[in-house]
């Protein structure tokens, strides 16, 4: 289960595109393409460098009027979908 503290990296065979506030990443292994909104982009480059789902959230309430409950929601939800998805895997924590 993906926690705010999960510790997660992108799965080395995916592509991202950004397409202004949007981005489509490509899972070259499984031929198969995802669409990020610009909501879903911020959590993307946040996770991608290293921070959390808490830190991607946070990073939500600061560029949109959200509420920290419904950011931490929204992305604990997003961040699963691309665990699922095998375009995130967990990794240990350091």
């Amino acid at each position: 289960m993906i926690g705010v503290d999960s510790h997660l990296r992108p799965k080395p065979d995916v592509i991202v595109t950004d397409l202004d506030d949007e981005a489509v990443l490509l899972d070259m292994e499984a031929k198969r393409y995802f669409g990020l909104n610009d909501t879903g982009l911020v959590v993307w480059r946040t996770v991608a460098q290293g921070g959390t789902p808490g830190d991607a959230a946070s990073a939500l309430v600061r560029e949109f009027e959200v509420t920290e409950a419904e950011a931490l929601e929204s992305t604990l939800d997003l961040c699963g979908d691309l665990v699922e998805a095998g375009l995130l895997v967990p990794v240990e924590a350091r």
